[in-house]
């Protein structure tokens, strides 16, 4: 059955990169390859899994040069997309969070697991302190905070996130560590995965979010639809379906020539017992996190 056949019409990808390396220079310690998937390639694949909308997310590469997300959201028109961008909470300045926020930005976003981003070093006992910063700068906006996180590393911040007063979204199911070797769906319990327990209380507290993203990073599954995070994705749904948004990861960097659209359809059938959840999952709740 055809992505256009089974996606809900106004479909949003909520998680994708623009990088284009032969127009806009990477950051000295994330390599020299090039990669080019800019904003017309996007709208190729984006057409191929029946997706009309977008969320263009700050790729570590780029630091904190926003240029690449802006240009493309530019390109794109506030009808069509959102960014998420990534700055220095110390020297940002009110004109300038402005003039994102008219452009279509909606979000900022910190990497504490992707070692070549500098938030990665951040000690945890910081890490309270800069997410309030954070929070109190976007607030006024009504941005959401993104956040890279390991999932076994949330527990402490359980008590902080609700405190925030702005919608925090985790990325990427919040990168549970799967038991070694697994190869079906029924040898995942998600509750003994170090950590669900506490992103299950912060979405069930109620302003936090998660995205349903990047299999592929998650799990040594060589299944192109990714099975073994099924039983995942039906508890995070079952706890809150309001609370969780699709997206593509797109172009998968440091995957790339990976394809997607397996696991796209496979999530499109997994849903498709419930027209509401699935609504939810790949348009409506998109809408509302994102501020459309």
């Amino acid at each position: 059955m055809a992505l256009s056949s089974i996606l809900p019409e106004g479909t949003w990808d909520s998680h994708l990169h623009i990088i284009d390396t032969t127009r806009f220079l990477q950051t000295p310690d994330t390599g020299n390859s090039t990669v080019v998937a800019g904003v017309w390639e996007n709208v190729a694949f984006e057409i191929s899994i029946n997706s009309t909308n977008v969320v263009i997310v700050q790729p570590t590469r780029y630091g904190l040069d926003n240029s690449a997300a802006l240009q493309a959201l530019t390109a794109y028109g506030p009808e069509r997309a959102r960014a998420v961008v990534q700055f220095d909470p110390d020297t940002i300045t009110p004109y300038q969070l402005q003039t994102w926020h008219d452009l279509g930005v909606r979000g900022v976003r910190f990497n504490l697991a992707n070692s070549k981003n500098p938030n990665s070093k951040i000690p945890p006992e910081e890490l309270p302190q800069l997410l309030q910063q954070y929070a109190d700068l976007v607030r006024p906006y009504g941005w959401a905070i993104q956040m890279v996180i390991y999932m076994e590393k949330l527990a402490p911040l359980v008590t902080v996130i609700p405190k925030l007063g702005v919608k925090v979204v985790i990325d990427h199911f919040a990168h549970p560590i799967l038991p070694k070797n697994v190869t079906a769906a029924s040898e995942v319990d998600p509750y003994s995965t170090t950590g669900f327990d506490a992103l299950v209380k912060l979405l069930e507290e109620g302003n936090t979010w998660v995205k349903i993203s990047a299999p592929y990073r998650l799990t040594t599954d060589k299944d192109p639809e990714y099975k073994t995070l099924d039983p995942i994705i039906r508890e995070l749904l079952r706890v809150d379906s309001t609370k969780a948004v699709f997206g593509t990861d797109w172009p998968h960097t440091d995957y790339e020539g990976l394809d997607i659209r397996p696991w796209v359809k496979h999530l499109a059938e997994l849903t498709s017992e419930n027209k509401t959840v699935q609504q939810r999952l790949f348009q409506g709740n998109a809408r509302i996190l994102w501020d459309v």
